[in-house]
């Protein structure tokens, strides 16, 4: 009997020892399920995105880039075109605007310096207002030879040896043409003139007085130039030749400055010397400053070209080559020119 009773606890010992070790095997194979489940989820969460959407993310559209070229700065002229270019590709989605600009009017290599500089970083379009053109052409061909789409501003007429994509501006010769029959006008015919030109031999120069001469030189042989000296486009420049010509007593009574700027530094040397009431002053480019004069009697005209017009037609013609339509940029695209007078000053005059 003892013996039995001996066995019972042994017994109960040994159901006692299995039921524990069953129990933490159990616990162990819980723990390492639970660690392979754990190890799965965090592989899932850091596992990298598919290669193709990291490859979508990192593409992206490559801006259409114009570069910009005036002549110089020297005139508000280009100044107003260079800010309505800016203007015109901060309102389109994916147009770069690069604007460069020669030191002045005669930088005819500096200008040339420039275009070369822009093919070679490979813009998308050049839209240019030439100093020479005939020294330009041949880093314009170059251009087109790289592919590059050229548009020339400020000319209706084509340059030699060089079709390009595109010509933007007004006819010099037909402004000339308006100022000459505006004064024929305002002098009945007869009367003394003084033209201060702007750099001697160049495009824009030579076409304005071309468009006077065609008119004075045949139908008007009362009407006298009394003397035609350079301004080279500059404010203080034409101020010193309109002393000069102040000095030398040669009896003008009109005066006619090649661009706006040349024409108010001839009016503020006709103020100094006290005759401004003694002469008439016409300018060209219907600079703002200029209409003020006009509006406050200093000034009797300016003709307006609208540069920022010709500014705004550039990012027209960007835009239509960055959509694929080339073929529909018109080879020619003249812009309208206004004389503007006291008579209708108030209709073009911002507030």
């Amino acid at each position: 009997m003892k013996k039995v009773l001996l066995r019972v606890p042994i017994i109960l010992i040994a159901i006692l020892l299995v039921i524990t070790f069953s129990f933490v095997g159990c616990k162990d194979e819980a723990t390492e399920e639970e660690a392979v489940t754990e190890e799965e989820v965090a592989e899932e969460e850091t596992e990298e995105p598919p290669a193709e959407e990291e490859e979508e993310a990192e593409v992206s559209e490559e801006p259409f880039v114009v570069g910009y070229i005036p002549r110089a700065f020297v005139s508000v002229y280009f100044v107003t075109m260079a800010e309505a270019v800016e203007a015109a590709a901060a309102e389109k989605d994916g147009i770069e605007v690069r604007v460069v600009s020669p030191v002045d009017q005669k930088d005819v290599e500096g200008q040339i310096k420039i275009i070369e500089d822009l093919t070679q970083q490979g813009v998308d379009l050049l839209a240019v207002s030439v100093n020479d053109p005939n020294a330009c052409v041949p880093a314009l061909l170059e251009a087109q030879a790289a592919g590059i789409p050229v548009i020339l501003l400020d000319t209706v007429d084509p340059l030699p040896g060089i079709e390009v994509l595109s010509l933007i501006g007004s006819s010099h010769y037909t402004g000339g043409i308006m100022t000459a029959e505006y004064i024929a006008e305002l002098l009945d015919g007869e009367g003394k003139v003084a033209i201060i030109e702007g750099v001697a031999g160049q495009y824009a120069n030579e076409k304005r007085l071309e468009g006077i001469h065609s008119v004075w030189d045949t139908g008007f042989p009362g009407i006298e130039i009394v003397s035609a000296q350079p301004g080279n486009w500059d404010r203080a420049t034409a101020m010193s030749v309109m002393e000069n010509i102040i000095q030398a007593n040669l009896g003008q009574q009109v005066v006619i400055g090649m661009n706006d700027g040349m024409a108010l530094g001839a009016l503020k040397a006709l103020e100094d010397a006290g005759v401004l009431d003694q002469n008439m002053v016409i300018g060209y480019n219907a600079d703002e400053e200029a209409m003020v004069a006009v509006k406050d009697g200093k000034m009797t005209a300016t003709i307006m070209q609208q540069p920022a017009v010709i500014g705004m037609t550039i990012i027209e013609i960007a835009e239509m080559i960055k959509e694929g339509r080339i073929d529909e940029v018109e080879s020619l695209i003249e812009i309208p020119l206004i004389l503007i007078t006291s008579e209708n000053i108030e209709e073009y005059l911002a507030e």
